[in-house]
């Protein structure tokens, strides 16, 4: 995990994208990929005293599944105290309505 941490901070502050004390809007779906990124992120944030918080779109595509996942987000964005930002939106239905995919 070191060597994954070493490359995102490498990659995230070496680059100019972050320093430390800015503010950082993390989105994270509950997936495998987007959870790993919240805990690297959470350990760089207080390296570099980022201010983080979490943000979760619940598409509700799979239903209950989908509400799962928010309610994970929002457990797991808890855990370390950061502030939680979802939304919801029935994006099958708008784009069935507006013919888009």
């Amino acid at each position: 995990m070191s060597d994954l941490f070493s490359k995102l901070e490498e990659t995230l502050t070496g680059d100019g994208i972050l320093k430390a004390g800015d503010k950082v809007l993390m989105a994270c779906s509950g997936g495998p990929d987007s959870t790993a990124l919240l805990h690297l992120m959470v350990m760089l944030a207080d390296k570099w005293r980022l201010r983080l918080g979490v943000i979760h779109f619940n598409h509700r595509l799979r239903k209950k599944a989908s509400d799962q996942d928010e309610r994970f987000v929002q457990i797991l964005a808890a855990r370390y105290a950061l502030p939680f930002f979802p939304g919801k939106g029935a994006v099958a239905q708008k784009a069935k309505k507006e013919r888009e995919s």
